[in-house]
């Protein structure tokens, strides 16, 4: 077991790091300063939406107010049901007219 988990995570560097040293060589110079801009733009959204779920504020005494824990579950219960035959693939019993 402990072979094989040093064999993937060499097979995962090893991907890593070519297709790392591929995107490297597909870029230009002013590709990588497009590519950068984007980054710092999708970062910045990302701050300010962040910024703004941490502000929200969920108010949770609605789950101890009486009339929600007047409501009633309509669940309906799952029946047991047979498994089929312990071999789905063997051959089958009793009269058949054919396949598909």
């Amino acid at each position: 077991m402990k072979n094989i988990t040093i064999a993937l995570v060499l097979i995962t560097v090893a991907f890593v790091g070519y297709y790392m040293y591929a995107q490297n060589g597909a870029e230009s110079g002013e590709g990588d300063m497009s590519l950068t801009q984007d980054m710092l733009t999708n970062t910045q959204v990302f701050i300010e939406r962040r910024a703004l779920l941490d502000k929200t504020t969920i108010d949770t005494e609605i789950f101890s107010d009486p009339v929600f824990k007047s409501y009633k579950t309509f669940n309906t219960p799952i029946l047991e049901e047979s498994v089929g035959r312990p071999n789905p693939f063997g051959k089958t019993t009793g009269n058949s007219t054919g396949g598909f």
